[in-house]
């Protein structure tokens, strides 16, 4: 920083953290594609909306995010990208559906509330598809580049580092994460995010 801090100087950092497991290739609901396709509909997208308006107004968010290795390979996948237009029609029609129903049966408060999802899913469509043309990591990775946002990696499938069975299990983790960030970032790492926020004495350890 320029100026010089003083002893009664307070300094706040937001550290935001995303992970899903693979969940690609294992059906759909409860903890299958749905469980990422909600997360990116009601908390990624939400997220770049907010860097997209501050952009526009001159700011900066000034916020550190982890991305897990494993929720970036998923993210930039075809199968994510296809398959999560395909969720946001669904909901798109079930809103509409919902609305129909609702006028029909005279319930004026959940027709708003079905309203209110279908203007909410419309504007994630679009913001999906023409604001960040389908690639949330080269969105996230933007706000990077501008200093609005730093983004750190993680272990490489968020394992629990301190129960893995060697040392050796815990350097793949670690290197592998630095790996994917490299190759989806163009650049090393500022910092790490421990899974679960665990860690264990640097002597010998048996789990």
């Amino acid at each position: 920083m320029a100026e010089k801090l003083n002893k009664n100087n307070k300094l706040l950092c937001f550290v935001l953290h995303s992970h899903i497991p693979y969940v690609i290739g294992h059906g759909t609901w409860p903890h299958g594609t749905d469980w990422l396709f909600e997360a990116a509909a009601e908390t990624y997208l939400p997220l770049l909306e907010v860097l997209l308006r501050l952009e526009a107004e001159g700011l900066q968010a000034g916020l550190t995010i982890s991305l897990t290795p494993v929720l970036v390979e998923q993210l930039s996948s075809q199968t994510f990208r296809q398959s999560f237009l395909d969720y946001l029609t669904m909901k798109l029609e079930a809103s509409a559906s919902d609305y129909l129903y609702f006028q029909r049966t005279g319930e004026k408060q959940l027709m708003n509330l079905a309203l209110y999802w279908r203007k909410w899913y419309e504007n994630i469509y679009h913001l999906f598809l023409d604001e960040f043309h389908s690639d949330l990591i080269s969105a996230f990775g933007h706000f990077q580049e501008t200093g609005s946002i730093e983004i750190i990696t993680s272990a490489a499938t968020h394992g629990y580092l301190p129960l893995l069975a060697s040392d050796q299990s815990v350097r793949h983790q670690v290197q592998q994460g630095r790996f994917i960030y490299e190759k989806y970032f163009g650049r090393k790492p500022a910092g790490f995010w421990l899974p679960e926020c665990a860690y264990r004495p640097a002597y010998g350890w048996q789990p």
